[in-house]
């Protein structure tokens, strides 16, 4: 299945900031960031990997990985999450969580991913935005799980996204809400909604 998606940044390969499992805030550890960056107006076809969009770009970034390759491991107390009703089906993740501030953005970004496993390249959710407190109308989002993948597009399908709490400095929390529209087949236009979205999550080092 085709799926064409925003091109955002996906983090640099080599990135600082890992950390052993011992010293994760948000269960996983503060794994070193891997992948490639992409940003606007360039397009490919998606082929499985996370990928993210940059302001003002069309389409576009294949696989790469995302937040961090992370080492370390175990789940979570439940008290870091990101989870939405995608579809009509709650995708809540607990486990192997982390949040950073992108480099060399202007106004300051933020990314929050998800993994089932440290050691895996794909994320299994992933958000973007700024990092300014109150409501933003062009966020970004990416669901992906085996067979199925829900991005959003910066354009036509961008997703709302309530900032509660911004995290200032290392071991501050985010906290927000976010709801919208994902792409599943940008072939045929095929879209589900997300609703009742949330996340709490504790921010890393930068990488």
């Amino acid at each position: 299945m085709a799926l064409k998606t925003l091109a955002f940044v996906v983090f640099a390969s080599g990135c600082g900031g890992g950390e052993a499992a011992d010293d994760s805030p948000n269960s996983g550890g503060q794994g070193a960031g891997s992948g490639e960056s992409a940003s606007g107006g360039q397009t490919s076809e998606a082929s499985g990997g996370t990928t993210s969009g940059a302001s003002g770009g069309t389409t576009g970034g294949t696989g790469g990985s995302g937040l961090s390759s992370g080492s370390g491991g175990g789940e979570s107390d439940g008290e870091f999450f990101i989870t939405a009703i995608v579809d009509g089906v709650e995708r809540r993740m607990t486990t192997h969580l982390y949040g950073a501030v992108i480099p060399d953005r202007e106004p300051e970004q933020i990314a929050l991913a998800a993994k089932d496993d440290p050691t895996a390249i794909q994320e299994i959710w992933q958000l973007q935005f700024e990092h300014v407190a109150g409501t933003q109308e062009h966020a970004f989002a990416h669901y992906k799980e085996h067979d199925f993948s829900a991005v959003s597009a910066w354009q036509q399908h961008p997703i709302t996204l309530h900032l509660n709490a911004t995290a200032p400095d290392v071991g501050d929390v985010f906290e927000g809400t976010f709801e919208g529209t994902l792409i599943t087949d940008s072939a045929v236009g095929a879209t589900v909604e997300v609703t009742d979205g949330q996340f709490r999550i504790r921010r890393v080092n930068s990488y």
